[in-house]
């Protein structure tokens, strides 16, 4: 079963009201490009090592913002088949992750950054804060804090289950990925500068003194084997105002025109040496119709380009079509895919649109459509929701009886969205599973070596077989049922 289709019960979930949490979430909705410039400006290693920008997994609007932990974080940066030695090095209830981003290197390697955020001295360090695991889980903290302890040059006496307990079992996982697991891995404690409702510091210096305190405490050497893989990293607070004006600057619109057009190109982002993918989403778009030199792959007519600035520069800011949606490319876990330059195909407006209304199950358009075939259910494809057609609600839940015991699989969904878009849902999901089946033929691991047409010709598939296969079944067993 996919990895997108287990649900997972929420515990450190919800929007924040304000805080750490609440910045964090905000800037990893709204500006992740600055969250990751301010990041690896700050993390040489992770700079030189990496090969496109860091991918987010958490805490994202989606999942409710969840937080995670435990074997829930391994199974979310995919790194599953190493639970069995975490569970060996420390017990459940380890750190609950803030951030987490999966990263890939220059040779295809995969890695994660696990960020511990910060917006007031309070969070740094907290005298009443100390570790309060049973004591059977405590020896076994206890004992794994000792091998990290002595790994790094610290000195045994040094109390690390105190009040620098929450660092240190930070710490401690970022050995345990590094040296243990044998994982690409990165520790970011995140502060914010600028945080008036909690009375945070106004400026990086207003951390100094009790980041010191912390550094005491933990007896830590300057340089010890995981120093180049610790950062911490000081970013403005973010705020709606700041955001607007920054986004306003970079989007002013300008005159549509063709010639003198500066594009963000492999001079300005280096891509190693796979030119298979791209190193950045927007690197990706000017790539694809830089290749196809700015002509549409369908109706061969010149690509009217929308203007834009960015840093005093004009830059076009049109977008390439993905054969393989960046959705999908989320529901399967496998964010490199909207990387992939195979995966581009340059259209004009009007034929990227097109494309998107052909293709059965993609952004949910062709699943809403799918419904003017349902006798009763008609009114979803015009938009409306179930709640709003006048007894539709007994036809509506004969149709989710019907998907459900079509693809039983997918029953989690309906716990996690609302009841008038749970058909929608499930009808775009078999779609998803349908391309994911065709795109395990071509074999993932040799995704770097998959071609545009190969990829159309599995969405095409996945595509008839919705309409023509699953779609006619569907409409079959619904029929059937209500004719009773």
């Amino acid at each position: 079963m996919l990895q997108y289709y287990t649900h997972m019960v929420m515990k450190h979930a919800g929007r924040a009201a304000r805080g750490s949490q609440y910045i964090l979430q905000n800037y990893i909705m709204f500006d992740q490009e600055k969250l990751n410039n301010v990041i690896l400006n700050s993390c040489p290693t992770l700079k030189n090592w990496l090969l496109n920008s860091p991918y987010w997994v958490s805490p994202r609007m989606r999942d409710n913002f969840e937080e995670y932990q435990d074997r829930k974080f391994l199974d979310k940066v995919n790194l599953s088949d190493s639970y069995p030695q975490l569970k060996q090095f420390w017990p459940n209830g380890g750190p609950v992750w803030d951030g987490l981003a999966t990263v890939s290197g220059m040779n295809r390697e995969k890695g994660v950054i696990l960020v511990e955020a910060k917006s007031h001295l309070g969070e740094v360090i907290n005298l009443n804060y100390s570790c309060r695991a049973s004591p059977k889980s405590r020896t076994r903290i206890d004992s794994s804090l000792n091998v990290v302890k002595s790994a790094l040059g610290v000195r045994e006496q040094v109390d690390w289950l105190g009040d620098v307990y929450q660092h240190a079992n930070r710490i401690a996982h970022l050995y345990f990925l590094r040296f243990i697991a044998k994982i690409p891995s990165w520790l970011i404690f995140l502060y914010f500068v600028g945080d008036k409702e909690q009375n945070g510091p106004d400026t990086r210096s207003g951390y100094t003194e009790t980041l010191t305190i912390v550094n005491a405490k933990l007896g830590l050497p300057d340089k010890h084997m995981l120093s180049e893989y610790m950062a911490n990293v000081f970013i403005e607070t973010w705020n709606w105002k700041t955001h607007l004006a920054e986004r306003n600057a970079l989007w002013r619109p300008q005159v549509r025109s063709n010639e003198g057009v500066f594009l963000l190109l492999s001079k300005d982002f280096p891509i190693g040496s796979n030119n298979a993918f791209a190193p950045s989403l927007a690197a990706w778009h000017r790539m694809v119709l830089k290749k196809a030199n700015y002509i549409c792959e369908k109706c061969n007519k010149e690509i009217e380009l929308h203007w834009g600035l960015h840093n005093s520069k004009k830059i076009a800011r049109n977008h390439a079509h993905h054969i393989i949606s960046e959705l999908l490319a989320d529901w399967f876990g496998k964010p490199d895919l909207k990387l992939l330059l195979a995966c581009g195909r340059a259209y004009c407006e009007d034929c990227h649109y097109d494309e998107h209304v052909r293709v059965g199950g993609y952004e949910w358009g062709g699943a809403k459509r799918a419904f003017s075939r349902f006798n009763g259910l008609e009114k979803i494809s015009d938009g409306l929701a179930p709640s709003d057609i006048p007894g539709s609600r007994k036809s509506y839940n004969t149709f989710l009886h019907v998907a459900l015991e079509y693809k039983p699989e997918f029953r989690p969904l309906t716990k996690r969205y609302y009841y008038d878009d749970q058909a929608q849902i499930i009808l775009s999901a078999i779609f998803y599973q349908n391309v994911y089946k065709e795109l395990d033929l071509l074999g993932w691991d040799k995704m770097s070596e998959w071609k545009s047409d190969e990829l159309e010709r599995a969405v095409d598939k996945a595509n008839e077989k919705w309409w023509e296969e699953d779609t006619e079944y569907l409409l079959a067993q619904y029929n059937r049922l209500c004719s009773k």
